[in-house]
């Protein structure tokens, strides 16, 4: 993870933990909140290499992205409320498969960006969660 985002992701974990009674970074609820954050960071980097992100694009900034593709991709991954809670991986996310799931993200044509993130085999809800 770069430098920006280990940053963002430490931002995101303050600012959660003023509205969660659950505080513990390692926690199943924790590790979604990130790892959707994640995801989208990374699915808006790569939209942002294909020219899909400025004025009169399909995002107007980075930011309006990442905010709009969190909910995009908590949906995509069977879970309906944000935050998200623990139940959509019980046992937290496997974070190797996190990463593999990024990096296809990162080599997906830029034809292809409108599509659901799930029909990534390494991005499937299965394929993320710890077992």
């Amino acid at each position: 993870m770069g430098l920006h985002h280990a940053t963002v992701a430490l931002a995101l974990a303050a600012t959660f933990a003023c509205d969660r009674a659950d505080t513990q970074l390692d926690s199943p609820a924790w590790q979604t909140d990130i790892t959707v954050y994640q995801l989208a960071a990374a699915r808006c980097d790569r939209e942002l290499s294909c020219n899909n992100v400025g004025g009169g694009l399909e995002y107007t900034s980075r930011d309006v992205c990442v905010d709009e593709m969190r909910g995009t991709i908590a949906n995509e991954l069977n879970d309906y409320k944000w935050p998200l809670r623990a139940r959509l991986c019980p046992a937290g996310f496997d974070r190797a498969q996190v990463e593999r799931c990024k990096a296809a993200v990162t080599e997906e044509e830029c034809s292809h960006l409108l599509e659901p993130l799930q029909r990534i085999d390494k991005c499937r809800t299965a394929a993320l969660c710890s077992k």
